[in-house]
């Protein structure tokens, strides 16, 4: 699922945490028309759901339910087929990572621990970038999410995180298997920590109630206290400054309360950091063409 477009105001103007971010537009496709698609596959179909905004998309599927297999919109029959094969693998407490590819489009479908998914579709070649910088963002996440008191009542398990690759069968190319590969990007994952340039996200409140958005560039604060609404383009500038090019992706994300009690009231679970992740990296990487 891709989100789209994010309009906010001009570096100088008060920053508006409501328009600026819970009231952004979203949608699956940089083309597409507007709205969220999710999809179920129930082991003999697909059911698709189209959700108009952001938020309806969340108030209507958060309902305290366990979904073993919601995946994205199947657009032809060999999708649907690595879609089943991915939805027989699927494990709770685990995150995970699946990634089939045409030879020129990596499809990467990720499961959070209690079954939701995410889909998104990019090159091929921007996959081992990708994937990476994917993995540092859950495995920072996996540590917040152990820590919600839901699961912290309930003594639920740890949570893992988890890689493969969907590839044609070694004895029966018209069949998919899984291939797991989690020890390859867990190295990769604990290299690409100790490297510069990771961006972490947080809200604060002032003490008279006011919230701001509070950045952080390899440890640098910046807010939108100081910024206003041209935060975006002071965290895309300390981003150059530690020597970083390309799309902005962040490392970790905190939720904030208003995002909780509108999306996620019963506790949060990795598809709404996954989808908070989104909204703001929209943000900034707006912020980043408008400075090139």
């Amino acid at each position: 699922m891709a989100l789209k477009k994010f309009f906010g105001k001009k570096s100088g103007d008060d920053f508006d945490y409501e328009d600026d971010i819970l009231g952004a537009p979203t949608s699956t496709s940089d083309e597409g028309d507007g709205g969220i698609i999710s999809s179920s596959w129930n082991g003999k179909e697909t059911s698709t759901t189209r959700h108009n905004t952001f938020e309806e998309f969340f108030q209507k599927r958060e309902r305290g339910h366990l979904i073993r297999s919601e995946i994205a919109l199947a657009e032809s029959a060999t999708e649907i087929i690595a879609q089943q094969t991915i939805a027989k693998h699927l494990e709770l407490n685990v995150i995970q990572v699946f990634m089939t590819d045409d030879g020129i489009s990596a499809r990467t479908y990720i499961s959070d621990e209690m079954g939701g998914s995410m889909f998104v579709n990019i090159p091929k070649k921007a996959w081992p970038t990708y994937s990476v910088k994917m993995g540092v963002f859950l495995s920072n996440i996996a540590n917040r999410i152990m820590s919600e008191p839901w699961r912290v009542k309930a003594k639920m398990p740890p949570v893992k995180l988890a890689f493969y690759h969907v590839v044609a069968g070694e004895t029966n190319p018209n069949l998919l298997e899984i291939q797991e590969t989690t020890m390859s990007y867990l190295q990769a994952i604990e290299i690409r920590k100790g490297e510069p340039g990771h961006v972490s996200f947080a809200e604060m409140k002032t003490k008279d109630g006011k919230r701001a958005l509070v950045f952080q560039v390899d440890g640098e604060k910046i807010t939108s206290l100081k910024h206003g609404g041209g935060v975006f383009q002071a965290v895309v500038a300390q981003f150059r400054k530690v020597g970083k090019v390309g799309s902005i992706s962040l490392a970790d994300i905190s939720l904030s309360p208003e995002f909780r009690a509108k999306n996620c009231p019963r506790g949060a679970k990795t598809y709404h950091f996954l989808a908070y992740k989104n909204l703001i990296e929209r943000k900034l990487n707006e912020a980043l063409k408008s400075l090139n």
